[in-house]
């Protein structure tokens, strides 16, 4: 493989996990349609510009999932593929115009990142329903975690085994160690503003879950 088009994936990686927990670890979902439109002008922007110089090579081993092959991804690999709510149908049919229609990488943009980021929320914010409302026992992806405690009553070990399990199912491998860091200081930057609210739990992981789901690996293949 190319080495510079790898180490472009690898920091894009890495930029769309910054930028999705950054961005939707405090967000209320009713805030992303401004959130989206403000962005259409991101190509101006540094972030945006990373976007449009991207340029895989023909012989690229990767391709882009289309729209439909990204919002399906998504519920599959957080166990919703048969009980999507309206909310995340509405959320899909919202960005999927932003979304890729065939499989060239040279169509990840800024819209595009966005447009799946505010997807991957709205379907994260389905698992942690599903998740909280059952018995830790009976969690897949985070059965460590108290939701009825603040951040500062869970430990960075549960963080980490939940981010394993999701890494694995994301993107069926370990982070690697560069996004192990990237994580734990998104924890520990978190943990220090989180306060005393068990809400803040729930804030943690759903930017975690919304950053690791939206980024590039997890749809192309």
């Amino acid at each position: 493989m190319n080495m510079n088009f790898k180490m472009n994936l690898k920091w894009k990686r890495i930029s769309i996990i910054i930028v999705g927990m950054a961005g939707l670890s405090t967000l209320t979902f009713n805030c992303a349609p401004s959130m989206f439109q403000s962005a259409k002008s991101a190509s101006n922007s540094s972030f945006g510009r990373v976007f449009d110089v991207f340029n895989a090579p023909k012989n690229s081993p990767y391709v882009l999932m289309t729209a439909k092959q990204t919002y399906k991804t998504f519920l599959n690999v957080t166990g919703q593929e048969g009980a999507q709510s309206n909310t995340q149908l509405n959320e899909f049919s919202a960005r999927a115009s932003s979304l890729s229609t065939n499989e060239r990488l040279t169509n990840v943009n800024a819209p595009l990142q966005l447009a799946a980021t505010s997807i991957a929320g709205e379907v994260c914010n389905g698992l942690l329903n599903k998740e909280v409302a059952a018995a830790a026992a009976s969690r897949k992806f985070f059965s460590q975690v108290d939701f009825t405690k603040p951040v500062g009553q869970n430990s960075q070990s549960a963080f980490q085994s939940a981010v394993n399990v999701m890494a694995q199912s994301f993107w069926n491998r370990a982070p690697t160690a560069d996004e192990a860091a990237q994580l734990n200081q998104f924890y520990n930057d978190f943990s220090a503003t989180a306060g005393t609210a068990a809400a803040g739990t729930r804030n943690l992981f759903l930017g975690t879950c919304t950053g690791m789901l939206a980024s590039l690996e997890s749809y192309t293949f």
